[in-house]
């Protein structure tokens, strides 16, 4: 993964949805296992209702996140045949019921991807391959091989609460980072835990700036050095930070567009505002009453969900297990 595809996937999905000052955090959710992180993402998909006791509204909610898989599809030209199976296999089935995910990441080198929930083990096995997933007597692993990846393998470590995908060649440090709840998140990543108080369905934070440099970022020219968003039922809000003043000031006129998509996706009465605040443009929801917030989660959960489907079964991606671990003295 590029440090350039990373980014435009994360300005892809504030584009399709979201989120007035935040205050730093003291505290860790939980331990980044990752030095001096660019960017944390965390989502917790049990809020989209298709895990609910309540048929009734189980049944509404697995029909909003189809309907929001194939509108994601369909906008990034992705096939469609293989939504409806690719739900049933996985957090439509019984198998592999998904809560949370958890990412961090700062370069190609160095991110994780972390799933919590209730999986089948032995379920996940046939469904990775026959032969693919290895057992050293403590954890079971595999090792994918991915087009999109070039001279690099992930690998990834299952059990039965917890999933986690992160780079082959530093995954001894993440592993150990992560199970020791080490905690490396440095200075980059200021807010992010803190946005946790408020229970979120969606929290996101990026810092842009690299070696006293802006990072490139496709979002619509506004360049920013560090970005926040919040999706819950009480708060959904966006800041860009911008230091310019006169790329500040333009802003509210540039993210027009964005504000009157972001209406389409809610009732009349839901009110979104920009306004500057400092050297950081805002974007408020205000009077939501939950149906922005559950309506930016299906589409934030179905644009994940498409990161992990594949046009042809094999065609994107490769997995391999060796027969020893990876993990060497």
């Amino acid at each position: 993964m590029s440090n350039i595809r990373a980014i435009k996937i994360i300005a892809i999905m504030l584009f399709a949805f979201f989120a007035s000052g935040f205050k730093s955090a003291n505290n860790t959710y939980l331990a980044a296992p990752i030095d001096d992180a660019k960017l944390a993402f965390y989502l917790d998909f049990s809020k989209t209702g298709i895990y609910d006791k309540n048929s009734g509204e189980r049944q509404k909610s697995i029909l909003q996140i189809t309907e929001s898989l194939y509108s994601v599809c369909s906008k990034l030209n992705k096939p469609l045949d293989g939504v409806e199976a690719f739900l049933n296999k996985t957090v439509l089935s019984k198998h592999f019921e998904v809560h949370e995910l958890l990412s961090y990441y700062k370069d190609p080198q160095n991110f994780v991807i972390i799933l919590f929930g209730n999986f089948n083990i032995n379920r996940l096995k046939e469904l990775i391959g026959p032969n693919k997933v290895n057992f050293d007597g403590v954890k079971n692993f595999t090792l994918i091989e991915m087009n999109l990846l070039k001279n690099q393998r992930l690998y990834m470590e299952l059990d039965s609460s917890r999933i986690v995908i992160c780079p082959e060649n530093t995954a001894g440090n993440i592993m150990f980072n992560l199970n020791n709840k080490v905690s490396k998140t440095g200075n980059h990543l200021t807010t992010f835990a803190n946005l946790f108080k408020i229970k979120p369905y969606v929290s996101f934070e990026a810092n842009f700036v690299k070696d006293g440099d802006k990072a490139p970022i496709p979002l619509i020219l506004l360049e920013p050095e560090h970005m926040r968003f919040v999706i819950s039922q009480k708060l959904s809000r966006l800041q860009l930070c911008i230091p310019d003043e006169e790329k500040l000031n333009e802003s509210v006129e540039q993210v027009k567009p964005i504000i009157a998509s972001l209406a389409q996706m809610t009732d009349p009465e839901s009110e979104f505002v920009a306004e500057i605040k400092n050297t950081s443009l805002f974007i408020n929801c205000q009077n939501d009453g939950g149906d922005f917030s559950k309506a930016a989660l299906h589409r934030v959960s179905a644009f994940i969900m498409q990161l992990f489907m594949q046009n042809n079964a094999g065609e994107n991606s490769r997995l391999e297990a060796q027969n020893q671990s990876i993990f060497t003295n």
